[in-house]
């Protein structure tokens, strides 16, 4: 019964040249309960079962029963190409001969060592026959579930290889150009190194960064600013020779090392790729964009102190930087003495300085009147911005706010002070809420589209009435961002804030635009107002601007009043508000009056009934605190 069962789990083909004896055979072993697949006369027709299970794996012929005079020699060519074609379908082959006095074991081992499974003769008893056939059906199954893992497992193992052939690819290579990444170039670059100190090799590098490849990413796409990075590893690495390293390291950025050139020969390669680069030229939907790339060049020379790998790539970074400050498309060797590199070298310093004093607390404000010059009255205060340093030296806004612009934290000063103006006018006893401050918003602040958001929340939270707070900006960052400082303006002052244009007079070209600015305020460029009450030139440049201010409807405000008789000229020639030394110094503590010749002493901050005073000298300058 086992024999039954176990036959029924898979199928016999049965081939013999004689019908009468295939068809006898295939009587025997379905009266014994096996199944038959079918029965065929030819080694064609074995051959076609046979393709069939190949090609079918959910196939249950396990047997072939063919007789000796269609499989002949096993070791002839149809007999090899049988059993090859039998092991690929997982098929055994049994052999089937006419004769009744049974199978000698030399017979069965000769049969097996040539690739049979078994060997039967048409003599054997139907029961015996059952028995045999169950045995052989379970070990041809068990057979072709080994084989079927084994090839599970050599897949396996054979996609596992393609993947770590494309890691191992991908560890070394950029994934968009193919060529190496910069991991590789490192690698390059300390045997480089090691060959131009130990070896008489000089070697050089090449940082080349695209000039105009924003500008194809942005109008055209990140698919053709793929292209043209694509275009670009083409032509460097048509202009390689073998012995150079070419590899991408940023998204616009690539390198070329090269070795065994002298600095000299390593420029005039250099030149060359810029200008093979500068005269490739990009094409992309009917337009062409011109093809440039500044381009920097740091070198160690044989028998030299040598460099690490990271100095030598900064040294070609700060290379490539000065070439971008020279005007792009241009080949730069460095030089330590490179004036270009001292702002690196100061943002490198100050940065982390200004992070840490901004998260550690370390910025205060300092206050500076603003004086009515009708009464003498102070009427509001300039916030300006200092910093202490670890050792509690106070640092002034010059040394760290062009940092601050350079590396991005600007932003996060602007709102600092913004906070710290609005907690300083919630401080105010109830008999002084009448104290306006004024800010100053540096020329990025116009870049931050969340800056009004940020600023109408910071409002509504502080409570403190809007019409207290006033902003001012630079005319040259009011000019240059014409459009969306104007809008800035006008949603800010439709929430009641005001605006002074400070540095008002550096630029008279621009005059026509200030016709049109939404400023309640300018504030005289101090460059006048220094030497205003011994020029006759700075005089006359005074009224004039204080007119053209008039004639527009704004008021005005001198800065850097830093003595009596420039107050006494500039009170003389109209202007509305003053500030500088003379005044009062900018202080933690802001004063509550000050001493002027021709007033009535002491007077309190008071704008009760007036128009919102100007803002001063620039919340972060300094210049005259």
């Amino acid at each position: 019964m086992a024999a039954v069962e176990h036959g029924g789990e898979g199928s016999i083909l049965i081939a013999d040249g004689e019908p009468a004896v295939a068809m006898a055979t295939s009587s025997n072993l379905q009266t014994a309960g096996l199944s038959v697949r079918g029965v065929v006369h030819s080694l064609e027709g074995v051959r076609e079962h046979l393709r069939a299970c190949i090609n079918d794996p959910r196939s249950n012929m396990l047997l072939a029963v063919v007789g000796e005079t269609l499989l002949g020699e096993a070791d002839s060519r149809p007999g090899r190409d049988l059993l090859a074609l039998a092991q690929e379908a997982g098929v055994g082959l049994v052999l089937l001969r006419r004769s009744r006095a049974g199978v000698r074991p030399g017979d069965l081992a000769a049969a097996r060592e040539r690739g049979l499974l078994d060997v039967l003769t048409t003599g054997e008893a139907q029961e015996g026959m059952a028995h045999r056939f169950s045995l052989l059906l379970w070990t041809q199954a068990e057979h072709r579930a080994l084989r079927l893992r084994e090839r599970a497992l050599e897949s396996e193992v054979s996609e596992l290889r393609v993947m770590e052939s494309r890691l191992e690819h991908l560890v070394y290579h950029d994934d968009l150009t193919g060529l190496w990444n910069r991991r590789r170039l490192k690698e390059a670059i300390e045997l480089a190194i090691f060959r131009a100190t130990s070896l008489d090799r000089p070697c050089s590098l090449l940082l080349i960064d695209m000039d105009r490849f924003k500008l194809v990413n942005d109008l055209e796409g990140h698919e053709a600013g793929d292209r043209f990075l694509v275009q670009v590893s083409r032509l460097l690495r048509r202009h390689a020779s073998r012995t150079d390293t070419v590899a991408r390291i940023g998204s616009d950025e690539f390198a070329v090392l090269l070795e065994n050139l002298t600095a000299e020969q390593a420029l005039e390669r250099a030149e060359v790729i810029r200008g093979e680069l500068e005269g490739h030229g990009f094409q992309h939907g009917g337009r062409q964009y011109r093809t440039c790339a500044s381009i920097g060049v740091a070198g160690v020379e044989s028998g030299s102190g040598g460099a690490t790998v990271s100095e030598l790539m900064a040294r070609a970074d700060q290379a490539c930087f000065v070439a971008k400050q020279h005007g792009r498309n241009r080949v730069h060797a460095y030089s330590e003495g490179d004036p270009e590199l001292d702002y690196l070298r100061r943002d490198h310093t100050w940065a982390p300085l200004i992070r840490e004093a901004i998260e550690r607390d370390r910025l205060f404000l300092c206050f500076q009147p603003i004086v009515r010059t009708r009464d003498g009255r102070i009427t509001h205060y300039e916030c300006l911005l200092r910093m202490r340093d670890r050792d509690g030296n106070v640092c002034m806004p010059g040394e760290f706010i062009p940092v601050a612009e350079r590396t991005g934290l600007i932003h996060r000063l602007d709102m600092w002070v913004v906070d710290r103006a609005l907690d300083f006018l919630a401080a105010q006893p109830r008999g002084e809420r009448d104290v306006r401050v004024s800010v100053n918003l540096s020329a990025h602040a116009f870049l931050n589209r969340e800056l009004f958001d940020l600023l109408a929340r910071r409002l509504e939270m502080s409570r403190v009435p809007s019409d207290r707070l006033l902003f001012e900006i630079t005319e040259t960052a009011a000019i240059e961002n014409m459009a969306r400082s104007r809008e800035l303006i006008a949603r800010l002052r439709a929430l009641g804030c005001r605006f002074a244009l400070d540095d008002f007079g550096s630029g008279f070209s621009t005059f026509n635009y200030i016709k049109h600015f939404p400023v309640d305020y300018l504030k005289l460029d101090g460059s006048f107002i220094v030497n205003v009450a011994n020029d006759p030139v700075d005089q006359a440049l005074v009224r004039h601007m204080i007119s053209i201010a008039r004639s527009l409807g704004k008021e005005t405000i001198a800065e850097f009043v830093e003595t009596e008789a420039a107050f006494e000229a500039v009170r003389k020639l109209g202007v509305d508000y003053v500030q500088g030394h003379y005044l009062g110094e900018a202080r933690e503590t802001p004063i509550a009056r000050v001493e002027l010749p021709g007033y009535a002493g002491l007077m309190p901050p008071d704008t009760a009934g007036e128009r919102p005073a100007p803002p001063g000298s620039g919340a972060r300058r300094g210049e005259t605190g």
